[in-house]
């Protein structure tokens, strides 16, 4: 006979995280949306995105296989989890990886925040 299991309520969001990002329509001007959202602690950076309806790139539908979802925490690192063996070595094959690159897919929101998440323009 299958165990039932009590579905948790999802905890309440009570990290603030700002994320910029280019709009199609900003495409090479440098210009960036700014979205101010409030995270839940384990959202990771892109279902956070999906969950409001901004599309942040993942072709490989957010396994940590590709780098299409490729991030900069430019505050608050300390708030999100570290990165593991997998995401390094993908974040390796990033385009411009920097010491604040992350995979939206992995970066996991794990304190109070504040968090600011930039995400790169397409070359």
């Amino acid at each position: 006979m299958a165990r039932r299991t009590a579905l948790r309520p999802l905890a309440r969001p009570t990290v603030p995280l700002t994320l910029f990002i280019a709009e199609p329509e900003d495409a090479g001007d440098g210009q960036r949306t700014r979205y101010q959202l409030m995270a839940r602690p384990g959202d990771t950076i892109l279902e956070l995105a999906l969950r409001h309806g901004i599309a942040i790139e993942h072709q490989c539908g957010g396994i940590c296989n590709c780098t299409t979802c490729h991030v900069h925490v430019s505050e608050g690192p300390e708030h999100m989890s570290t990165p593991d063996e997998d995401e390094r070595h993908r974040l390796h094959r990033a385009t411009a990886p920097g010491p604040t690159s992350r995979l939206a897919c992995q970066a996991t929101v794990i304190g109070d925040g504040p968090v600011t998440i930039i995400v790169p323009e397409e070359p």
